[in-house]
């Protein structure tokens, strides 16, 4: 008995041992799985997800105000406003920097002529001492709100191009974080409007019920070439891609009657993506074998302005640089001349301006024209885009 009681006792000492020998060798594995690249991968996209969207519950637009900071008369005491010389008009929010925190957008208004307006935007605002993004002063019968995209866009009279009261310039600042602050910049629109704060009146227009056309990418285009062009009424305006209700993109070419002229090749865009109701906007005017290279899209520029690009030369001379300021005036110009006398070549020139816009930079255009030698009209263009300083 007592021989088969040791035998027993064996096998299940053995078999415990067993066990325990499997339970280890499964536990290993257990601590190998989780250091495999599928959990670490899941990790790295989580980061990766945060900073595409940095926080779920950051939105674009106005936000409301925390109702600690919402009153101008919280920023009275601020910004030292001073009664029957000025006061807080307007307060309004959002996530400038694209950050939970929100930032505000404080506008002051001076009595007296001119209606000047100073534009402040603040962070930290529950701060004592809340931390100012942007200061701009003494805008003329100025605006400020905040855009879709959650940048700053302002509205003033060029008090050097005066067309009665009417805000005729417009600046748009965005958050940069390599400057710590908001930094002006460039609206991709050429025409019919060049800043984002004069196309977003537009389309409060065309919302209304006026001004149909700007629903129409072939009229927004043939518009471009007579107005800012001056090409002739009969110039013809072929949509070739695009263009259509649910469409945000648009593709147009663009023929002159006269003789020795080029198609030009227009790009047009919605505004703010819009492709039901949104506004069509050009943002590109090219020809066969023109192009400007320096400076790029939105690229900020100071006078003299180094321009390079290619083009077909004849003696030498490819054609005329113009630097057209927010209203399309031409206030710098200088002849391309090629590398090469003859045929296609490259060239880089450098052209002055004087800009009338004094308290910053304004939108405009650089454009490479060319002329025909029949009748001395434009026959080919390439326009960019820029900061004028």
């Amino acid at each position: 008995m007592m021989f088969l009681f040791q035998r027993k006792v064996i096998r299940c000492v053995s078999l415990l041992l067993l066990l325990l020998l499997l339970s280890a060798c499964g536990g290993s594995e257990q601590k190998g799985s989780t250091a495999q690249p599928t959990a670490t991968s899941t990790v790295i996209q989580n980061t990766q997800a945060d900073e595409s969207t940095p926080d779920t519950k950051v939105k674009p637009g106005v936000q409301q105000c925390p109702e600690t900071v919402a009153s101008p008369s919280h920023w009275g005491p601020i910004l030292g406003v001073q009664q029957e010389v000025n006061a807080v008009e307007q307060v309004s929010c959002a996530h400038l920097t694209g950050k939970e925190t929100l930032q505000a957008l404080v506008t002051v208004r001076y009595t007296g002529t001119g209606g000047m307006l100073d534009v402040y935007v603040f962070d930290d605002l529950t701060s004592p001492s809340p931390r100012k993004l942007l200061t701009l002063q003494g805008l003329y019968n100025g605006e400020a709100r905040i855009s879709s995209y959650s940048t700053v866009v302002t509205g003033e009279v060029d008090t050097q191009k005066k067309d009665g009261n009417k805000r005729n310039l417009g600046r748009e600042f965005k958050w940069s974080p390599e400057a710590g602050g908001l930094v002006q910049v460039a609206f991709p629109g050429i025409y019919p409007e060049i800043t984002r704060y004069e196309a977003e009146e537009a389309q409060k227009q065309v919302d209304q019920g006026h001004e149909p056309w700007r629903l129409d990418a072939a009229q927004v285009a043939k518009r471009m070439a007579v107005e800012l062009l001056k090409l002739p009424e009969e110039t013809q305006v072929t949509v070739i891609g695009g263009g259509k209700q649910g469409d945000n993109e648009a593709t147009a070419t663009v023929k002159s009657p006269r003789p020795g002229t080029m198609p030009l090749q227009v790009r047009l865009s919605r505004l703010e993506g819009d492709a039901q109701k949104g506004i069509w906007l050009v943002t590109a005017v090219t020809s066969q074998e023109l192009a400007i290279t320096t400076p790029g899209s939105g690229d900020r520029v100071s006078s003299p302005a180094t321009v390079a690009g290619k083009g077909r030369a004849f003696e030498a001379v490819i054609g005329e640089i113009k630097v057209l300021d927010h209203t399309a005036a031409t206030i710098g110009q200088a002849q391309a001349r090629g590398k090469d006398g003859m045929g296609e070549t490259t060239f880089t020139t450098q052209v002055s301006y004087q800009s009338p816009f004094k308290n910053g930079a304004q939108e405009g255009l650089i454009g490479l024209f060319t002329t025909s030698n029949a009748d001395g009209s434009i026959a080919g263009v390439a326009l960019v885009k820029v900061l004028l300083l």
